[in-house]
């Protein structure tokens, strides 16, 4: 960190092999599913994640995280500090636009219409929940049948996909 001479690191996936006590740290954590979901992990993932996790707050001056009810999750699962922990919310569709402009190629080929999907972007892994994901919007379907509407799923498949 001296060599490049950096005043922050930024580190938005959590953990950083890359920190010193040179310049604050500041991680962006989204959740922390294995602690909730420990089902959906093998032993092996709940260690890695937590020793992940214990480590940036260890070395950490600031945690971003999306909500109130993950800023609440992250300050009873660790030491830190109130004010170390900062919420800065998404921004909804609403908000930025939703403007398919220039991707109705795309749309196309995928069989969709603009504003007549859902978009669901996350790897095919047990803590994404994809089976649960399809039940709902199977029960969603059954009570609108002439809903044109579709799930969008981008992300690396594995073996459970079907």
């Amino acid at each position: 960190m001296k060599d490049i001479n950096a005043q922050l690191l930024f580190c938005p996936f959590l953990d950083s092999l890359f920190h010193s006590l040179d310049a604050p740290v500041v991680c962006a954590i989204d959740n922390l599913q294995y602690l909730a979901y420990p089902q959906f992990f093998t032993a092996l993932e709940i260690s890695k994640r937590d020793r992940a996790f214990r480590d940036t707050c260890r070395y950490v001056s600031r945690i971003i995280v999306p909500s109130e009810f993950m800023r609440k999750e992250i300050l009873a699962n660790s030491n830190l500090k109130a004010e170390q922990v900062i919420t800065v919310y998404t921004r909804g569709v609403d908000e930025i636009g939703n403007s398919v402009e220039g991707n109705e190629d795309l749309l196309k080929r995928l069989g969709v219409q603009a504003s007549h999907y859902l978009l669901y972007p996350a790897n095919y892994l047990p803590h994404k929940n994809h089976e649960m994901l399809f039940v709902g919007f199977n029960l969603y379907m059954q009570g609108h049948n002439k809903n044109d509407l579709k799930i969008v799923l981008t992300g690396s498949p594995d073996d459970r996909q079907q």
